[in-house]
């Protein structure tokens, strides 16, 4: 019944604005599977993310495989490397 369904919105109470950037990594944190976009951001970041800080992948699913591939591909030493945690 509509009296007992109560909608809460995922939102802070006030917009804490642009962080400070003072961190060195870009994180995912999430279940590693297709339908959370792990494939396109692990080709985005191999493809684009040279100039980017590391990206960091913490989370397990059926998408771990393509994960440490993207890492090794990565190991250069280059700035945009994917790390899995």
């Amino acid at each position: 019944p509509a009296d007992r369904v109560v909608l809460k919105y995922n939102t802070l109470g006030t917009d804490p604005g642009p962080g400070a950037h003072a961190g060195d990594a870009v994180v995912f944190v999430g279940r590693l599977t297709r339908e959370k976009g792990v494939p396109t951001l692990l080709r985005a970041w191999t493809e684009h993310g040279r100039d980017l800080p590391p990206l960091v992948v913490v989370g397990t699913g059926d998408q771990e495989a393509a994960v440490e591939a993207a890492a090794a591909a990565t190991a250069d030493g280059r700035r945009g490397a994917v790390r899995p945690a």
